[in-house]
């Protein structure tokens, strides 16, 4: 009901009811990834930011050449999902790093 009011054209309505299993997962599994992205940016760690979507990048490249031959758009939104996932994981491997970086910073009372 939500996506046939979204989304008036028939055409276009069948197409994205292929897809909507990613169309719901995918708000979720980028939150953890913006999360962390929020607490780089106001922590100013820009470095390992740019570090996790290098590490992403590499990763998505491949894929997003791969995946789409073998199961189309679906390797298309797969493709994307690893990266968002990546760049999650390489912030959360540098959270540790950032923590203490804090905690050798703030006076203890």
């Amino acid at each position: 009901a939500i996506l046939q009011r979204l989304v008036p054209d028939e055409n276009v309505f069948t197409e994205a009811v292929q897809y909507w299993g990613w169309i719901i997962i995918s708000p979720l599994m980028v939150m953890v990834c913006f999360q962390l992205d929020g607490i780089f940016v106001g922590a100013t760690h820009a470095r390992d930011m740019r570090n996790s979507m290098i590490l992403a990048t590499v990763i998505f490249i491949p894929l997003s050449l791969w995946l789409p031959g073998m199961m189309g758009n679906h390797g298309l939104w797969l493709g994307f999902s690893i990266y968002f996932l990546a760049r999650a994981v390489g912030l959360m491997i540098a959270m540790p790093a950032l923590i203490q970086r804090f905690r050798r910073r703030t006076p203890k009372n």
